[in-house]
């Protein structure tokens, strides 16, 4: 590495007491990172400036976000991305097409919205900038009207249980509290959920107490939150896995509301156990006797949906075999082989359900003409081998 070298002039008494100081050029060796440092190119300046129209909207309008956005004193060329969040959470991304204008759409406070509910809102136009232009940001308010002849969003949903970002089963219950520094009245019984499919969901609501509230939405906080209703609800047990959300609206005694999306993540149900068949013959067995019904029954052991509600198991075949005959009375000459006895199959309409737990065929309402019967055979011999005879049934149920 070449070496900066000084040489120090010699002191006189003309300089009133300053040193001179002469430097040589320094002589850097190659690869050993010495040399000129470089000056950062300088960033463009950018502005965005953003418009939501309306301000104000009511339930199920479209609201328009536009954002515009300038590098320096021009307009941000065709195709530069612009985000647009809410609350802090991304509501999409939209393209500039001309003069720098980026926009998006959204319908707000409906089951398959936007996931913007009635209350205030914060919107938040972003442009991240690049290698030669500084990113900037623009924010704007927005307000929903809530349910209600006023609009207005007074009450506080809080304590969702499970909690926000649990996954779920489909079919497991979902519960919220209603909190206000009034009492509800009976106009919390008007609480309602409606899923992003657009299905309602029945809500039951009990009054509750001593809830804190683990999540708030975006309205005011109630100095006080003592009169409080806890909301159940439960989900359909159908649901494919994938996310959903869950538009929540509980209502005052005046009319006025409050609204909160729930965001639901429904994950797969557990794979299904196998469930039981079994049967009696109910009356003893003669030649040219009746048949003997037998009323077969089900033990379904799956608790599917994690254990949430209970889960019927579909059959669409249902049958019965004779697999074994113990006969001690027969002998060669007076035998008592299986074709000696005749069986009738199940005759009710497929699919049906059998739920968790034990069921039969009567309890499912299926009439005894269609249930499953096994005779013996009236022959024109001597059927004496068959007497104190025991014949055992196999059952296979297939869906």
């Amino acid at each position: 590495m070449g070496r900066l070298q000084f040489i120090k002039a010699t002191k006189k008494r003309l300089l009133f007491g300053a040193l001179l100081f002469v430097a040589l050029p320094a002589v850097a060796a190659a690869g050993h990172g010495m040399g000129l440092s470089t000056v950062a190119a300088h960033k463009v300046t950018s502005t965005t400036k953003l418009k939501v129209r309306p301000a104000r909207a009511r339930q199920g309008k479209t609201v328009t976000f536009k954002a515009t956005v300038k590098f320096g004193r021009r307009y941000a060329p065709a195709g530069t991305r612009v985000v647009f969040k809410v609350d802090g959470i991304r509501l999409g991304i939209a393209a500039i097409k001309t003069r720098g204008v980026a926009t998006i759409s959204t319908r707000v406070a409906t089951p398959s919205g936007s996931r913007i509910a009635g209350g205030r809102h914060v919107v938040i136009a972003k442009y991240a900038g690049s290698a030669r232009v500084k990113k900037s940001r623009a924010s704007k308010k927005l307000f929903v009207r809530c349910p209600g002849p006023r609009g207005w969003c007074e009450s506080l949903l809080a304590d969702p249980n499970p909690a926000v970002g649990t996954a779920v089963y489909a079919g497991e219950p979902l519960t919220i509290v209603a909190m206000n520094d009034r009492r509800f009245g009976a106009a919390g019984a008007r609480a309602r959920a409606i899923l992003s499919t657009g299905q309602p969901l029945a809500v039951t609501a009990k009054a509750t107490h001593g809830k804190r509230p683990h999540y708030v939405d975006s309205n005011d906080v109630p100095k006080r939150w003592g009169h409080q209703l806890l909301l159940r609800f439960r989900l359909p047990a159908n649901l494919a896995p994938r996310r959903y959300a869950v538009l929540v609206t509980a209502y005052e005694r005046d009319g006025d509301s409050d609204q909160w999306y729930w965001p639901i993540t429904v994950k797969p149900t557990p794979p299904s156990l196998p469930y039981t068949i079994a049967g009696n013959v109910a009356t003893p067995l003669y030649p040219g006797r009746a048949p003997s019904r037998i009323d077969v029954s089900f033990t379904n052991p799956n608790a599917g949906n994690g254990g949430y509600g209970p889960v019927g198991v579909r059959v669409a075949r249902l049958t019965m075999t004779i697999s074994r005959v113990s006969a001690p009375a027969a002998t060669g000459l007076h035998p008592c082989p299986i074709s000696d006895f005749a069986l009738t199959q199940f005759a009710g309409a497929y699919p049906f359900l059998i739920p968790q737990g034990s069921s039969s065929l009567q309890s499912l309402g299926f009439a005894e003409a269609t249930w499953p019967s096994v005779r013996l055979v009236n022959r024109p011999v001597n059927q004496d081998g068959c007497k104190g005879a025991t014949i055992t049934l196999t059952f296979a149920g297939g869906s």
